[in-house]
């Protein structure tokens, strides 16, 4: 999809799920590293548990497909094969905070003038401008400060981060910047002109904050946490009744919501029925009115006993059977996978969505995730490793002065012609 543009990406763990995904729908991307590599590549964890720079497995993972290029931009030379390679690029992704690269004197303004169309794409702790664009930023202020953790965790505990060893914050960053990537690149093909995509982690992570907002802006509603439960509306500007999103099997837990309306009393007859033929519904369930089923209608009384029964049927069976059951009834469940169970899923088996890719420096090959989208006239391009830190120097190098003698040499050309048609006038 992609294949005709390039990206340079100066960015860290902070921004660089940006071009991983530019760089699976095809666009060529280099890695502009510092002499002693990316910050990323020394994050754990490592591959065979050896701290490395060349075995990260966050590295492997977000650079995967990517070029890799050494370059010191405090170095006047370096900068000036970065400038270089500008005038080529359709993206510059970078991470580094407002001003620095005002301070490298390569802002936007320097890179219009080598190139009128490039893109600079600015992933920052709190965008580029405002009282906080100063500050710095880690995955745990991203989300407090978003809202996310308030929304997250059972009441009576302290909130929680949504992963305590990877930052989705950052992801969630990088996946905003790739969209505003492509938005960018199709105002660029309809006008011709480049612009900024100034984005603010903070803001970005906003969005996980899922039906928080709404709920405010159109209740005035503030959501509170609820754990394994969700809360309902009530009457008037009051939360309503908690029920159980997360529900025990006998092998794990899955998600399921009990809830009102004309698909809610559907899926809720559905299982209903499913109990019954196991013989683990009771009279009660059996005659109950799921037509007219408000939970804030509900009695607390009723609505315990109905979690009980449910819970019940739930623990008697695995995930595995509760799925292959909901999908047969069209019922909305989903098992609550850990990463073991994700690898085996048959689904994605059938799909043949995990890839083996080579890594010839340790002798063997890892398994990854393929293509997120099938595209039948576009496949995404997913298979190679991530770099070795600077592998591709002379590869590019190569291709950027073959470039420039191609220019100059169709420039003598155009010189050559002109003098054999001077002079010629054609009636």
């Amino acid at each position: 999809m992609l294949s005709d543009f390039r990206a340079l990406d100066l960015s860290d763990e902070k921004g660089i799920f940006c071009s991983k995904i530019l760089s699976d729908l095809g666009a060529e991307v280099v890695h502009i590293e510092p002499p002693e590599g990316n910050r990323i590549r020394y994050l754990p964890p490592f591959y065979g548990n050896v701290a490395d720079e060349e075995k990260g497995l966050q590295w492997f993972a977000y650079a995967q497909g990517k070029k890799s290029i050494s370059l010191d931009l405090r170095n006047q030379e370096d900068k000036k094969v970065f400038l270089r390679l500008v005038k080529k690029a359709t993206w510059v992704i970078e991470s580094f905070g407002p001003g620095y690269l005002e301070e490298l004197e390569l802002g936007h303004e320097v890179l219009r003038e080598i190139n009128p169309g490039i893109i600079l794409v600015r992933i920052s702790p709190f965008g580029e401008t405002g009282p906080y664009s100063k500050y710095k930023i880690s995955d745990i202020v991203a989300l407090a400060m978003s809202g996310v953790m308030y929304t997250f965790g059972e009441p009576d505990r302290c909130p929680v981060r949504i992963s305590t060893t990877h930052s989705q914050a950052y992801l969630q960053a990088g996946a905003e910047a790739a969209v505003a990537s492509l938005m960018a690149l199709y105002h660029k093909q309809r006008t011709g002109r480049g612009q900024v995509v100034d984005l603010s982690i903070r803001e970005s992570s906003f969005w996980c904050t899922a039906n928080a907002g709404p709920w405010w802006e159109l209740h005035k509603l503030r959501i509170q946490r609820a754990g394994a439960r969700r809360l309902g509306r009530g009457h008037g500007s009051s939360l309503g009744v908690r029920h159980r999103l997360i529900w025990p099997c006998s092998d794990g837990y899955v998600c399921f919501a009990i809830f009102g309306g004309g698909m809610g009393s559907r899926i809720n007859v559905e299982l209903i029925k499913w109990m019954d033929e196991e013989g683990m519904a009771d009279d009660f369930l059996k005659t109950f009115d799921w037509s007219t089923f408000d939970l804030d209608d509900t009695s607390p009384g009723d609505l315990l006993h109905i979690e009980d029964m449910i819970e019940r049927f739930l623990r008697s069976h695995t995930k595995t059977q509760l799925l292959e059951g909901a999908v047969t009834r069209r019922i909305m469940l989903y098992p609550v996978y850990d990463t073991e169970e994700v690898l085996n899923n048959p689904h994605l088996k059938a799909r043949k969505y995990w890839i083996d890719v080579k890594h010839t420096e340790l002798g063997t090959e890892l398994s990854y995730p393929g293509p997120f989208v099938r595209a039948s006239l576009s496949p995404l391009r997913v298979g190679r490793r991530a770099p070795l830190k600077g592998e591709h120097n002379e590869q590019i190098m190569r291709a950027l002065n073959k470039s420039e003698d191609e220019v100059v040499q169709d420039s003598d050309k155009y010189e050559r012609i002109k003098q054999i048609f001077e002079g010629v006038k054609v009636v």
